[in-house]
């Protein structure tokens, strides 16, 4: 690491919190965010008096060892942690006493569950066996999950895409709806209970999130279990948006293994096109041509009780339209028209597994595991209505994760765990390797049409992007006697994270610019601007996370829980050392250059956590919770900052021989020139000075009761807050500069004047003084703001267990949003209609059913508002009405109506699953035979629109996919 680099680290912050961590590690490195569970409780007598030495035994295929154990201490309380999720057998033995048997106990990933056992005196070898005795609420943890097992996901019919799974999570949403893994390879940014923050997304100890969301496309099938964590997160989690805990799955003594086989053909898919979707010009949605997924699994043992393996294999191909996704303009010679014939977009995800796991002995554990995928999309993630064929990239994205993870037990009172690992992916955006689409050459250059937002010609997106990450993670975890006045489990940690994300352009070998085209005096498409970019870029921005916490699971009493915590954080964001060539299209305005490393800005942070769970029935439980979230760096913040990273610029552009290409001269390349507009990048970014760290604060307060065996209700109530968040100005042309205001007619949606829909009403836009012109009043900061963003949520659920044949889990909950649209007031433009004051709600029910001779229904329904929006309108230079033009802007978009005042159709999708299998072996083989049927109501809601006016005004850019059947054939042993 530079030298620069290293003294930016060296502060008084981690002077502290280093010592601590040092002696730790002398004893232990334990993992971050556990993904083990507890069984916990107290052993009585038949009078209630605590029967101390009492031995129990738990025992599991999923504890790979035969078994563990503990005795019963002085007041009969006794705690077996950091067990893996599965199902187990506890059986409680004292001699003089019966013995006790909870069969069938059910332990989730995360889950602290209760098992009281009363001894009756009797002989050693009667046995007292209960059955299906497993406990469906935490008494004692005050985070706000859900824990969705394998057993689900097999039978529950969604995609197999890992994001999918957020979508059946309470109180999450997600922008994207799959339909039968439509969404396959796509991203799928998260919100949960209103906020869109940051996420963690753990997989086996490594944190692969990337955002609210993840640049890794791995397939859920090489889960065995995941925990999705939304509100009330203790000590150990940094983030304030949604934190999941996932396991692949881990060899035995007995191999297992399964082989799968899926496939969606066009003749199993219906036709949604809609009489709304018929008038926007869309005459087929996502019409499939194929979809093959195939996948194969195998695990088992080495050496018996000491070495276990898992492998996987899965591959996904699909090719599939999207909504008005063309391959050409149609007879018309016009695109966004009912002739564009469709255009297919081709997906394939290729995903693996392997993992090993070692254990010398009883008290140690060693762990490796490695997962590689790769992504490819002939046409790019870009197509779609406004990108057409013509115009798209082959896009490949190679990506991987991996582990090393020591577990050790020190004492039944100590136990430790080390986990390091990394991952990250290469994503590669190359116009030129598409081979369905036009030439990518000097004649066929990138144009936008601002008017209807089409871009056509070469693709200028020609970005090579490496997110590469390395994580060390450690804690130490101890239990000692009762002290203080109760029991303690205390849990000292740091997470250690090396993070880079360079995001570069290549040079376009059709031009580093885009044509820009636009509406001028009711004429359409005529050339106004020119877009430039310095590519070639390749920046190397860092960002180091360090942080320590503390926290304490204590029990005053069996009944009443306190969960403290605090955690202390550094960001630190720097560049290295770097250079980069001459832009070969712009030499004079974007030279070759180098410069040192550059340290951009060190946050440090002090967070505190507290719950308190109270116990009033072991069956109810009453639970709130308080936490502050330090929103911290992402790992590309300082390519802001960055002198190399991507910089374009807006200058009008004088089309003098009208043969709608750029030719030298055509265009005064002067930054404080004439036609200069506008400036995006880090040659317009000042370092930031003083400013403070943004931190969203939670408050959470919850009911949960068990109302039966293996059923229990949640109703659930989420404030939240996010304080001083980050917004750009422009410190060298400040409100004040916006003296000149012009007056305009709103042309209402169809953006044209002298319509009947016009408002009759005129609005204010504001131009700046000329004073003011040029790049060199281009100094854009980071601020922090006054605006405060706030969310109020409600949640109701209803959980059942798999059990007597069937389980469930529904959910409903609302939000109220307080939401600034603009977190600054610099420029009066940004004045109009600036909040989201609106209502959101949303729903999702999971189920499974088993019927007679072995066929299984699963069910999976997920409901929440349609898209909301609010028009917007561009007001051009010249004034239709032969006012007063702009002078200083080319175009000024301003809001014209409050969020919210447009709302497309609810988005209601209905997924339906029938399962037959077939026994083959006594040994548990089994072939089955599965049909699902996704979008079971042929929704085609909006999944996204256009809200600003003009010719596509509240049209649809996506859709719900239409209904498709998929056919399986699964093989397990």
């Amino acid at each position: 690491m530079d030298r620069h680099v290293r003294t930016g680290a060296r502060l008084p912050f981690l002077a502290a919190a280093t010592a601590a961590i040092l002696m730790m590690m002398m004893t232990s490195i334990v993992s971050a965010q556990s993904a083990l569970s507890t069984i916990q409780g107290t052993v009585k007598d038949e009078s209630g008096a605590p029967v101390p030495g009492v031995t129990i035994t738990v025992t599991s295929p999923a504890l790979q060892v035969p078994q563990t154990t503990a005795v019963s201490e002085a007041d009969g309380n006794y705690r077996i942690g950091e067990l893996p999720a599965g199902t187990y057998k506890v059986t409680f033995e004292l001699p003089g006493f019966k013995t006790v048997v909870l069969n069938e106990f059910r332990l989730g990933i995360g889950f602290v569950a209760r098992a009281d056992a009363t001894m009756a005196v009797g002989q050693l070898e009667e046995t007292v066996t209960v059955t299906g005795a497993s406990p469906v609420v935490d008494l004692t943890t005050t985070t706000t999950s859900v824990n969705l097992t394998r057993e689900t996901l097999d039978a529950v019919p969604i995609g197999q895409g890992l994001q999918q799974l957020f979508a059946m999570t309470p109180g999450v949403t997600t922008d994207r709806v799959d339909v039968g893994d439509s969404a396959m390879g796509f991203r799928a940014s998260t919100t949960n209970y209103g906020s869109n923050s940051n996420s963690k997304i753990q997989i086996d100890g490594v944190d692969i999130s990337d955002g609210s969301s993840t640049g890794i496309y791995m397939s859920s099938v090489t889960l065995d279990e995941a925990q999705i964590r939304t509100s009330g997160n203790d000590a150990e989690v940094s983030v304030p948006g949604v934190s999941m805990v996932a396991v692949i799955k881990s060899g035995s003594n007995n191999f297992h293994g399964s082989y799968v086989a899926d496939v969606e053909r066009p003749e199993l898919q219906s036709d949604n096109v809609s009489d709304r979707l018929r008038a926007q010009n869309i005459s087929n949605t996502n019409p499939i041509l194929h979809l093959y997924d195939g996948n194969a699994d195998l695990g088992g043992r080495i050496v018996r009780d000491k070495l276990w393996f898992y492998v996987a294999f899965a591959r996904q191909d699909k090719l599939q339209g999207m909504p008005g996704f063309a391959s050409g303009p149609g007879p018309d010679g016009v695109y966004l028209t009912a002739d564009d014939p469709p255009a297919y977009v081709r997906t394939r995800l290729t995903h693996g597994s392997m993992k090993y796991s070692y254990q010398p002995n009883a008290a140690n554990r060693l762990i490796a595991a490695w997962q590689p995928t790769m992504k490819w999309q002939p046409q790019g993630q870009d197509s779609g209505r406004l990108r057409p064929l013509e115009s798209t990239l082959d896009y490949r994205n190679p990506s991987r994760l991996w582990k090393g993870e020591w577990q050790s037990t020190f004492s039944n009172r100590m136990v430790f765990d080390t986990v390091v690992g990394g991952g990250g992916y290469t994503a590669d955006y190359a116009p030129w390797r598409s081979k369905l689409a036009k030439a990518v050459v000097r004649s066929n250059p990138s144009t936008l049409d601002r008017e209807t937002n089409l871009n056509l010609g070469a693709d200028q997106t020609t970005n090579l992007q490496f997110r590469d990450r390395f994580e060390l993670d450690a804690s130490l975890s101890m239990f000692p006697e009762k002290f203080l006045g109760g029991h303690h489990e205390l849990k000292f940690g740091t997470n250690l994270w090396w993070r880079g994300f360079s995001a570069g352009t290549r040079v376009n070998p059709a031009g580093n610019y885009v044509l820009i085209f636009d509406k001028v005096s009711g004429v359409s498409h005529q050339p106004v601007e020119i877009q430039v970019n310095n590519a070639p870029t390749q920046p190397k921005p860092r960002t180091n996370y360090f942080s320590g916490f503390l926290k304490d699971t204590w029990r005053v009493t069996n009944d009443f829980t306190v969960n403290l915590g605090v955690r202390l954080e550094q960001d630190h964001a720097f560049v290295r050392a770097q250079s980069k060539a001459a832009s070969p299209d712009w030499p004079a305005l974007f030279p070759a250059v180098s410069f040192t490393p550059r340290d951009v800005l060190t946050w440090h942070s002090v967070v505190p956590r507290v719950g308190v769970a109270y116990d009033l029935t072991k069956r109810t439980v009453v639970k709130a919770t308080f936490g502050t979230y330090a929103n911290g760096l992402s790992d590309s913040f300082a390519n802001s900052y960055n002198p190399l990273t991507n910089i374009t610029m807006n200058f009008r552009w004088h089309d003098l021989n009208n043969d709608l290409l750029y030719e030298p001269g055509e265009v005064n390349l002067d930054p404080n020139g004439s036609d200069w507009v506008s400036t995006a990048g880090s040659a317009s970014a000042a370092l930031p000075q003083g400013l403070v760290q943004p931190m969203t604060h939670e408050a959470t307060a919850s009911f949960e009761r068990e109302v039966m065996a293996n059923l229990g209700v949640r109703v659930l109530y989420v404030w939240k807050n996010v304080v001083n968040q980050t917004t750009t100005t422009n410190i060298a042309r400040p409100r004040s500069a916006y003296n000149i205001p012009l007056t305009r007619r709103d042309p209402g949606p169809d953006d044209t004047l002298n319509t009947a829909d016009d408002p009759g009403k005129s609005i204010t836009v504001w131009d700046y003084d000329a004073a003011f012109r040029g790049n060199a009043f281009v100094n854009n900061q980071l601020k922090n703001s006054d605006r405060i963003d706030g969310y109020n949520s409600i949640e109701f659920t209803v959980s059942k267990r798999n059990s007597g044949r069937w389980s469930a889990i529904a959910s409903f909950w609302a939000i109220k949003d307080h939401r600034w649209l603009t977190l600054s007031s610099d420029n009066p433009n940004n004045d109009y209609f600036p909040l989201d004051e609106t209502w959101r709600w949303a729903g999702n029910l999971s189920g499974t059913y088993r019927l007679p001779f072995d066929i299984q229904f699963g069910a999976f329904l997920q409901s929440k508002v349609g898209v909301q929006g609010q028009r917007s309108t561009v007001f051009r230079a010249t004034d239709p009405d032969g006012g007063t033009p702009l002078r200083q802007q080319s175009t000024v978009t301003l809001r014209m109506e409050p969020y919210g005042a447009h709302t497309g159709p609810a988005i209601n999708v209905l997924d339906l699953r029938i399962s037959k299998s077939f026994r083959l072996a006594k040994n548990g083989s089994k072939m089955e035979v599965d049909l699902d049927l996704f979008n079971l109501l042929n929704s085609s809601a909006n999944t996204t629109m256009q809200f600003q006016g003009g010719p596509t005004f509240l049209w649809a850019t996506d859709v719900v996919p239409p209904r498709v059947a998929r056919i399986g054939l699964k093989y397990q042993f």
